[in-house]
């Protein structure tokens, strides 16, 4: 072999070395910024997944606060309105009273019957534009002597009546009637229905005749619980991603069949609503204490059981 021809051999391994080494170093740098980007790509994904969740549970709170606030408000209105009826029974109660006093010191030298009597027409003519309100005067062994809703309960004695806690509301009403602070809570049917709710009575011994005098009313009413969330919800601003709804569940046993929207912003509510409702309320053991995520929506809802309310705050996801 020429020098020559080795002179050129050696120049060609020289090249095909600077270009293995070159190609190497191509390929370890591409292997290195492939590995780089993996990780890049990966811890941006498990930044994005961070972002998802806390954002999703930042959501969650929010919902969840919003509808937490709703039945503070419920709550602060029941009370609300449970002061408004005392105070209401209390002042009837009292104007009851003066008029049966009144009676008793113009009347006193007839019989105590016939005072009695008069001052139970005095009553009734009171309680005419009195609707909610019943008036009533108990003799102080517990004969009913004027009931202005029952007149059948007239003549009748209730000192062992007992309401569906076993409460024996009427000797309380007898015995408390001398106080200062004479307000009795039982559970009664409503009139002409087999619901019991919550009744409230005020009332006031008649020294002279040894009769009590008093008034009473419900508490509890469902319409204007479901009135006044209907219109605060109603007056309350959404933006355009969250959304709120309400149902009367007239029967658990039927949602489907038996549950009327009351109301529904910033979203539609269809069959597909109705369902969601009842899987809420079967897996939260019909509590509806419940997130759900479906359709890229989240929803936190409740039930208020006396109400017969489902209501649902949400947000779209999307």
């Amino acid at each position: 072999m020429t020098v020559k021809n080795r002179t050129k051999e050696e120049k060609n391994i020289k090249k095909i070395v600077l270009l293995g080494s070159t190609f190497a170093i191509i390929l370890i740098s591409f292997t290195l910024g492939f590995v780089l980007i993996d990780l890049q790509i990966k811890e941006f994904k498990t930044h994005l997944d961070t972002f998802q969740k806390t954002l999703i549970q930042r959501e969650k709170i929010t919902i969840k606060t919003a509808i937490e606030n709703l039945i503070y408000d419920i709550l602060y209105e029941r009370k609300a309105q449970e002061k408004r009826i005392k105070q209401s029974i209390k002042k009837q109660t009292k104007i009851a009273q003066k008029i049966a006093n009144a009676i008793y010191l113009k009347d006193k030298n007839i019989s105590r019957k016939a005072i009695i009597n008069n001052i139970k027409k005095a009553i009734q003519n009171i309680s005419i534009n009195k609707e909610n309100i019943d008036y009533f005067i108990f003799d102080k062994d517990g004969t009913y002597l004027l009931n202005t809703r029952y007149k059948k309960y007239e003549g009748e004695n209730f000192i062992d009546f007992v309401d569906i806690n076993n409460k024996k509301f009427i000797q309380k009403i007898i015995n408390k009637s001398k106080d200062s602070d004479s307000f009795i809570d039982f559970l009664w049917y409503m009139p002409g229905s087999s619901k019991i709710k919550k009744k409230i009575t005020y009332s006031k011994y008649i020294f002279g005749l040894d009769i009590i005098i008093g008034s009473s009313r419900y508490i509890e009413n469902n319409n204007l619980v479901a009135k006044y969330l209907k219109d605060k919800l109603e007056k309350r601003k959404l933006s355009n991603d969250e959304f709120v709804f309400i149902y009367k569940i007239n029967s658990l046993s039927n949602i489907k069949k038996y549950s009327i929207p009351l109301l529904a912003k910033n979203i539609k509510t269809s069959e597909q609503t109705v369902d969601f409702m009842e899987k809420s309320l079967i897996k939260s053991q019909y509590t509806g204490n419940i997130f759900f995520e479906e359709k890229n929506k989240l929803l936190y809802s409740t039930f208020l059981e006396n109400q017969r309310l489902f209501i649902s705050f949400g947000i779209d996801l999307k």
